[in-house]
């Protein structure tokens, strides 16, 4: 005997060996044996045994063959037309003989609850039949395909982005929508799972080969170039200005009180890096040491303290 049943959102044929009250043992079309619970079956047919593990694989492909092939004949919108009015519930085995014009066989029983499946606008699928859909409930569910179709070729095309200039290749921005990603990528970098639209830029970020945390986002603005190579996360959190107009810049200068680097004689030495060492907490940052390499391999150490 054949039955059929859904495995996640594939059709699945197999071959009975042996049936209980509540579960049947079965070889599947993938050559997988299995354990199936009676209430999973869509579909049974009874067919002479060809002996043989070989021989009932090619059974079943050519079963499973045949329904895909039928399935692919059947029109729904027709089917759905013709159905205005005459209520919502409809049995596969009605609608098999509704469109194919004669009692149906079991192969084209199957292949209508495949194609109710595969469709899903016209027509929701449940095991036990399909249930029709109305016009405004078809518009929705059209809008929301459409949505979704948007979405996914946005994410991929994002992720296809930020793969190649992960890989240190020239990556030419999409055509469209290449700002909203950098919103995305820098809203998880900087708030990680507290930022608007994370699920959107994980899965970009998944799709692209990158971790899907902040610490991928990061990498990503980096690869874009939209980050620094040690992007300062607080700066940017506090939106805190990091680069000033020159006009701004004389500005500052020209404050009372704002001494000038080297203008009582000093010299001036803020071109140097320098860092401090302190805890995580500190607040008092009154000290740090910065270290320069010279000729004929001697190095320099400054220690700097704050002038208060």
């Amino acid at each position: 005997m054949i039955v059929e049943f859904l495995e996640g959102r594939d059709f699945m044929t197999a071959w009975v060996a042996q049936t209980t009250p509540r579960r049947l043992t079965a070889l599947g079309r993938d050559g997988r044996e299995m354990t199936i619970s009676q209430n999973r079956i869509l579909s049974s047919q009874e067919a002479p045994d060809p002996g043989g593990k070989a021989g009932r694989l090619e059974l079943l492909r050519l079963t499973d063959a045949r329904r895909r092939a039928m399935a692919l004949t059947i029109d729904l919108a027709e089917l759905w037309e013709v159905l205005e009015g005459e209520g919502r519930d409809f049995g596969y085995a009605a609608l098999a003989a509704l469109f194919f014009g004669r009692a149906p066989s079991t192969d084209e029983i199957a292949a209508m609850s495949r194609a109710v499946f595969a469709d899903g606008l016209r027509f929701k699928f449940t095991p036990e039949g399909a249930v029709r859909h109305d016009a405004a409930e078809m518009e929705k569910l059209a809008a929301a395909r459409r949505r979704a179709e948007e979405e996914e070729r946005f994410t991929a095309e994002a992720a296809a982005w930020i793969a190649e200039a992960a890989r240190g290749a020239v990556a030419p921005e999409p055509a469209e929508g290449a700002d909203e990603v950098r919103r995305l990528l820098t809203g998880l970098a900087l708030w990680g799972e507290e930022a608007e639209g994370r699920q959107a830029a994980k899965k970009i970020l998944g799709r692209a080969g990158l971790p899907a945390d902040s610490e991928g986002a990061v990498r990503a603005l980096t690869a874009l170039g939209e980050f620094a190579a040690h992007e300062n996360l607080d700066l940017r959190r506090l939106d805190i200005p990091v680069v000033f107009s020159p006009e701004t810049m004389e500005a500052a200068q020209a404050l009372p009180g704002t001494r000038r680097p080297g203008a009582d004689g000093r010299m001036d030495l803020t071109a140097l890096a320098t860092l401090t060492i302190d805890s995580n907490g500190a607040r008092d940052l009154d000290d740090a040491v910065s270290i320069k390499s010279l000729a004929g391999g001697r190095w320099q150490v400054g220690i700097h303290i704050t002038d208060v």
